[in-house]
């Protein structure tokens, strides 16, 4: 329960780091457009191969999903993030309009409407926020990354060992107030009563979890790389990101390793641990791998040009942009 509240910050950090730099950064149609092909790239490649080598695991749901990904939802986050990226320059120009006190009572008032008022064990259907699985609730998310951005120094005189224990601590918390709500219930022993309900503990919006995602961001925002060669890696790793998210959140691909690691828990803790991590690891560097491949082949076809050109040129055929 630790390890999923530390590692349940992972979409909410990735919306804070949206709204933190797409504030100051050019709005280019050009990135969401890599990003679409990227789904189309994940999705047609794991279909082909699981086609091939294990053709059980396609039924006809999946094969039409596999197919039309965007329209299926095979990538909720991708879906969700069309429409933060559509709304993106009319929430950086109200954003840049706000004082620190608009955007501070703003903010404040989100959290504790959404995060601590909208969760499921009150009514998460007050917002329709989905758990945190909605495009509304990556656009709050993105503006407390545009917050930082904008009065982050306001935070300067916490460290980083502050926020690191501030993430330890919200963590902590979040593990004994899960406890204390189940621990009466059916299911508590063997887990089933969180993992049956595992959005209503472990939902994104939760305050946990937004907490963890603010402060564990806060602690690598203060972090200082003077090495050229070791911020050229960070970076190359960071744009390699998206693909190992979508190597591992294919339907097919769970369906294929669902169940595969419950012998983890035959361990002790100590062994489960590390075999969980090792193998989180792991799957990080094979679809690193497979998406650096990926953004190789991309690069050498041109292949994002290609198709923001042909975009513009059919745009401009229907006379929506003059040339």
């Amino acid at each position: 329960m630790f390890l999923t509240f530390l590692n349940n910050v992972a979409v909410d950090l990735f919306a804070i780091i949206s709204g933190y730099v797409g504030l100051t950064s050019h709005h280019r149609i050009s990135r969401i457009v890599e990003l679409w092909l990227q789904v189309i790239f994940y999705s047609y490649l794991i279909l082909v191969a699981f086609l091939i080598l294990r053709p059980q695991y396609v039924d006809k749901g999946q094969l039409l999903g596999s197919l039309f990904p965007t329209v299926s939802m095979q990538y909720w986050y991708f879906n969700s993030y069309i429409l933060v990226f559509i709304f993106m320059p009319l929430l950086n120009y109200g954003i840049l309009k706000l004082t620190y006190r608009e955007f501070t009572i703003i903010c404040v008032s989100l959290f504790i409407m959404t995060s601590c008022f909208g969760l499921d064990i009150f009514n998460d259907k007050i917002f329709n926020l989905s758990n945190g699985f909605s495009g509304m609730w990556l656009i709050i998310m993105y503006l407390y990354g545009a917050y930082i951005r904008r009065f982050g120094h306001r935070l300067k005189n916490l460290s980083i060992k502050f926020d690191l224990i501030a993430y330890l601590i919200v963590a902590l918390t979040g593990v004994l107030t899960c406890n204390l709500m189940t621990i009466n219930h059916r299911g508590y022993m063997n887990g089933s009563i969180l993992y049956n309900d595992w959005n209503k503990w472990f939902g994104y919006n939760t305050p946990f979890a937004v907490l963890d995602a603010v402060f564990i961001f806060l602690a690598f925002l203060q972090i200082e790389i003077n090495n050229t060669k070791a911020r050229k890696i960070i970076i190359k790793l960071g744009t390699l990101s998206f693909g190992t998210y979508l190597l591992q959140t294919n339907y097919i691909v769970y369906a294929w390793f669902r169940g595969h690691y419950t012998n983890f828990y035959n361990h002790n803790i100590f062994i489960m641990i590390i075999c969980v991590l090792g193998t989180a690891m792991l799957w990080y560097i094979f679809g690193t791998i497979v998406d650096g491949i990926r953004s190789f082949l991309f690069k050498k076809l041109s292949l994002v040009e290609k198709v923001v050109n042909l975009m513009n040129f059919s745009l401009r055929k229907l006379n929506f942009i003059r040339s």
